[in-house]
């Protein structure tokens, strides 16, 4: 039982990843959407049955010599504008000069509540 079906239970997940401006490369923006659908329970694997899909939902990339403040702005728009703040993961990429811009929003969130980026994102349990 599954896509449509009825009985099927839709878990969705959003994620929003961020890889960040070098010298010659754009900021790119990609949001993806994992839905797992459960369905009926097989008695003879002792669980539901569950599958698993994965779509890319948006995906942009920024014009080179942006600041970080506006690339992060463009990241708060692109999530509110697909509604979904408070319904995804936000992940920058850590390496090159993501390090430096994550790095920075750790530091803004210790002194001030959060970040913009980290208000995007549900809480982790």
């Amino acid at each position: 039982m599954f896509c449509g079906e009825r009985g099927a239970a839709r878990i969705s997940q959003y994620f929003v990843g961020v890889d960040l401006v070098q010298v010659n490369d754009p900021t790119a923006i990609a949001v993806l959407e994992r839905e797992e659908l459960v369905g009926a329970w097989e008695k003879s694997a002792w669980a539901f049955r569950k599958k698993t899909e994965l779509r890319l939902c948006g995906l942009t990339r920024l014009r080179l010599g942006m600041k970080f403040t506006e690339i992060e702005r463009n990241v708060v728009q692109m999530v509110e504008a697909m509604a979904l703040r408070g319904n995804c993961e936000v992940l920058v990429d850590a390496t090159g000069v993501g390090i430096a811009v994550v790095g920075l929003s750790a530091g803004v969130a210790g002194r001030a509540s959060h970040s913009a980026l980290a208000k995007l994102s549900a809480p982790v349990l």
